[in-house]
């Protein structure tokens, strides 16, 4: 799948999950933009999810925050990132690759996170397969 086609699936999945729900009146809502690499390595992906966003109705800074945390490509690092983010009482963290997700995963069990670029979810410990998966692949 195209890079932008997965992020602009990021977004519209983040903004049905979340984002439709009621908000307080004048309540912004804020994202926690997790990625395991640099702001520099990240540049296109993040102008795409801004794009994204933006298609949605939503204007950095006006209708809508993000806090963006990298880890530089330092996998040691994705959990402080990560922490950091739920410290900060972010709406929904969005990550990508397995490394990003665990490393959510591990830091939230409330704020609901959004993940690209993980081919088996399941298998990467991220999600459990439901009863009726169990049923059918059994």
């Amino acid at each position: 799948m195209h890079r932008k086609t997965v992020w602009l699936l990021v977004v519209f999945t983040l903004v049905s999950l979340r984002f439709a729900e009621a908000q307080p009146a004048g309540k912004v809502p804020r994202i926690g933009f997790l990625d395991p690499t640099s702001r520099a390595v990240s540049k296109a992906r993040i102008e795409v999810f801004r794009q994204g966003l933006l298609r949605l109705g939503y204007t950095e800074g006006k209708n809508i925050a993000i806090d963006y945390r990298f880890a530089g490509g330092r996998s040691e690092q994705l959990s402080e990132v990560a922490s950091e983010l739920v410290r900060l009482n972010v709406d929904i963290i969005v990550t990508r690759a397995i490394p990003g997700a665990v490393a959510a995963k591990q830091a939230t069990t409330k704020t609901p996170i959004v993940f690209v670029g993980v081919a088996d979810a399941v298998a990467a410990g991220l999600v459990a397969r439901s009863l009726s998966e169990k049923s059918f692949f059994s």
